[in-house]
């Protein structure tokens, strides 16, 4: 009772990230609260599918409804299982994503349980509060917070007396992390039939058409964004081109949308996306706050602007003064050019035009190497395989790969799930192709592969060592 609850949306058997980066966020509110946090899914074959997919996220029960009919997404038979859960288990704050299924879901939920909703929040805490007309004080409410008037307020809303407390959250706005604590990891299995009418069937999915996405700007490891500094479409074109040379995305302020240079769907701020990239490039960007909002937590953050004196300089790792369309140019290739003296090349295989720029985000990456590849670098950086030196994040051309052998140009990549995706895989194949016709001979290992098998996996990398 009275325990923070997380609905998890699935496409398929796959949980949406929005929902881990919810389930991330609720366990910290269930700690602060000294609760516990539940999660609900509903689908159709989820049943064993998805438990370690949520589970790892700190999640003391699950509820997994799995039925027939409960996939592809229609409104009423998951309003019912949330109505009716919700009924029992007396939840007082419950979180979804922002996307077309939460923002169905959620006011559908909230209306039934009188329960009110916050919609697009953008920061989540826990705080007290003292209503002055009444003269009551509460303890450990909600603040649901968000922008408001077209992102010129941020506006902090409290539900004091209405359960559950309820808010949807977009997708980046938290930060998705593995749980270290424990938690209890129950599952159970309802009976669906208990919980949804056979009248809330009517309705039902004929055909169903997904559109695939037209850029990975959320999930982008490099960001080159624009403002209203970069002049023109026209200009920026050029950064569409550097972002290619990168492998990055482009993102844009809202002034540079709101002038019509770019698509809407780029505004990064706090009334579009929110970006967490290794290296974020700020062009022509002032830094107002609402835009600051949605990339503060960048690893770093290069500004090109003309101004000294634009907020966005006070929080940029890097600054670089003067007009975007001087500083981005093409000189047989996009690159980006450093102030004189910056630059400092590295090994001969590394890209002297990008350097700069790959050499801060190998920086980064080394920082926050994830758990697979710190469990790998250990064995590699003791073992110090048959005598042979490893390099982690080590830059080839305009790539940087896990780690590198440079004697003996062995690359080793570790490949987490994101990888098996149709765009990543592409990528993947056009990276290795890359480095395989400059001599370099590629090997991968999964994430599963390096937890589990990794005498086998030190086995194979020492064999090629052998061999070559």
């Amino acid at each position: 009772m009275n325990n923070v609850f997380v609905y998890c949306e699935v496409e398929g058997t796959q949980v949406a990230e929005v929902s881990q980066e919810l389930l991330t966020k609720g366990r910290k509110l269930a700690n602060e609260l000294g609760v516990e946090l539940h999660a609900v899914v509903a689908g159709t074959g989820v049943k064993g599918q998805v438990e370690d997919q949520i589970l790892p996220y700190g999640v003391d029960k699950l509820f997994v409804f799995d039925g027939e009919g409960l996939f592809p997404y229609t409104s009423a038979p998951h309003t019912d299982i949330m109505v009716n859960l919700f009924k029992e288990e007396q939840p007082q704050i419950a979180l979804m994503g922002a996307t077309v299924i939460g923002r169905d879901l959620g006011p559908r939920v909230s209306s039934s349980l009188t329960s009110g909703l916050t919609a697009d929040c953008t920061q989540l805490e826990i705080g007290d509060y003292d209503d002055k007309k009444s003269g009551k004080h509460y303890d450990n409410l909600l603040y649901q917070i968000r922008p408001a008037f077209g992102g010129n307020i941020v506006a902090t809303i409290v539900n004091p007396d209405h359960r559950p407390q309820m808010a949807t959250v977009r997708s980046g706005v938290m930060q998705k992390a593995l749980y270290e604590g424990n938690a209890k990891g129950e599952v159970v299995y309802p009976e669906v039939s208990k919980y949804v009418s056979d009248e809330a069937y009517v309705v039902k999915v004929l055909d169903r058409h997904v559109e695939a996405a037209k850029h990975n700007l959320k999930g982008a490891p490099i960001v080159v964004a624009g403002g209203y500094g970069v002049g023109s479409k026209e200009a920026f074109d050029q950064l569409f081109q550097l972002a290619k040379e990168l492998h990055g995305e482009v993102g844009a302020s809202r002034a540079a949308v709101d002038a019509g240079w770019v698509d809407h769907d780029r505004q990064i701020g706090q009334t579009g996306v929110t970006v967490h990239p290794k290296v974020y490039i700020a062009c022509g960007i002032s830094g107002q706050i609402q835009h600051i909002a949605g990339m503060q937590d960048s690893g770093i953050i290069i500004s090109i602007n003309n101004d000294p004196e634009a907020p966005i300089n006070k929080i940029a790792d890097y600054v670089i003064v003067g007009n975007v369309e001087e500083v981005v140019v093409s000189k047989g290739g996009w690159v980006l050019l450093m102030k004189k003296g910056d630059t400092v090349y590295g090994f001969q295989d590394a890209s002297p035009s990008l350097y700069p720029i790959l050499k801060a985000f190998a920086k980064e990456n080394r920082r926050h190497l994830t758990p697979c590849e710190s469990l790998l670098w250990n064995y590699l950086r003791r073992t110090r395989s048959c005598g042979y030196h490893f390099r982690r994040q080590h830059i080839i051309g305009d790539y940087i790969v896990d780690f590198a052998c440079v004697e003996k140009k062995l690359v080793i990549e570790i490949d987490g799930a994101y990888h098996a995706e149709p765009r990543q895989a592409a990528d993947d194949s056009l990276r290795s192709e890359w480095l395989e016709q400059r001599g370099y001979e590629v090997i991968r290992f999964s994430n599963k592969q390096v937890l589990q098998e990794i005498e086998n996996v030190l086995r194979e990398i020492d064999n090629r060592i052998k061999n070559k």
